[in-house]
């Protein structure tokens, strides 16, 4: 109910492809012929997401101040004292929407789309950031205007998990650049031991999502399930 609520006063914006079809493969498709590629990881992405920024990012839509504050009690739950007290959880449809929600009405989110403006390709998928841009210098300074702007709205990039600006950068499992987007290796190994061991059902569901990434390697994956006696 509170997701339909907040589908008629808020619509994702286009750079949220969590909410798009083809989800983290879209995402990533989005930047393999850029020159350069940089990835920003947001830490604990929902355990940021405080009852606060819920109820002012609910505000933001025109929810009045005391339907705001309700809805925000009953979204978030403690988890820990030390980080926040109330925190959006875990696996429920609405916490996605109400983070989405409150990152887009953040200033992270006006950084987000300030980037954008200024001529860098940006995909959001939950908690990944993936830019690029023709010019390397463009995605430096991007990389500080996303910085500045996720400490002014108190949310948190992982040091360790930012990537580039590079040709080739990994996100969710895959490489992207250099005009292609490809299964990571590590993963790819992965597939194959599935592809050779598991049922059918579960082997062709492997097969058919890494056709949606890259067409050889899938083939591959096949030509491996074959050779095992399927």
């Amino acid at each position: 109910m509170l997701c339909h609520w907040i589908d008629k006063r808020w619509r994702p914006p286009a750079h949220f492809y969590h909410f798009r079809a083809g989800g983290h493969v879209a995402a990533a498709r989005l930047h393999q012929d850029a020159a350069f590629l940089l990835t920003m990881d947001l830490r604990r992405f929902f355990d940021q997401v405080s009852r606060t920024k819920v109820h002012r990012a609910l505000r933001a839509i025109r929810f009045s101040s005391a339907d705001a504050y309700d809805l925000s009690c009953q979204a978030t739950v403690m988890k820990d004292r030390a980080l926040r007290p109330y925190s959006l959880p875990l696996g429920f449809v609405q916490s996605m929407h109400l983070a989405s929600l409150a990152l887009d009405r953040s200033a992270l989110g006006r950084a987000i789309r300030g980037v954008i403006q200024s001529g860098v390709r940006v995909s959001v998928y939950v908690d990944d950031v993936i830019l690029s841009a023709d010019r390397e210098d463009m995605l430096n300074a991007a990389r500080e205007c996303l910085e500045a702007g996720a400490q002014t709205a108190s949310f948190a990039f992982h040091p360790d998990k930012c990537h580039g600006p590079a040709d080739t950068v990994p996100a969710f499992n895959l490489r992207i650049g250099r005009r292609q987007l490809i299964v990571s290796n590590t993963r790819f190994a992965q597939f194959l031991d599935t592809v050779r061991r598991a049922p059918s059902s579960r082997a062709e569901a492997v097969i058919a999502y890494v056709a949606t990434v890259n067409v050889a390697q899938a083939r591959a994956l096949a030509v491996a399930r074959a050779a095992a006696g399927f």
